[in-house]
């Protein structure tokens, strides 16, 4: 059975934080990225309800 030394303890946690950090940066960026998108299909929303305003009071 391997024992388990202190360093071998502090280099899971650098694992763990390391990974951690990983994972918040990737949701980070597909947030914005998602963000975006929504923002654009909303403004395209909106450019087509004006449309539609606009042909009715025509």
């Amino acid at each position: 059975m391997k024992k388990v030394t202190s360093k071998s303890k502090e280099g899971d946690k650098s694992s763990e934080f390391y990974n951690d950090l990983n994972k918040r940066r990737n949701l980070k960026e597909q947030l914005q990225y998602e963000s975006n998108m929504v923002k654009n299909n909303s403004l395209e929303i909106l450019d087509e309800f004006e449309k539609l305003e606009d042909e009715i009071i025509e």
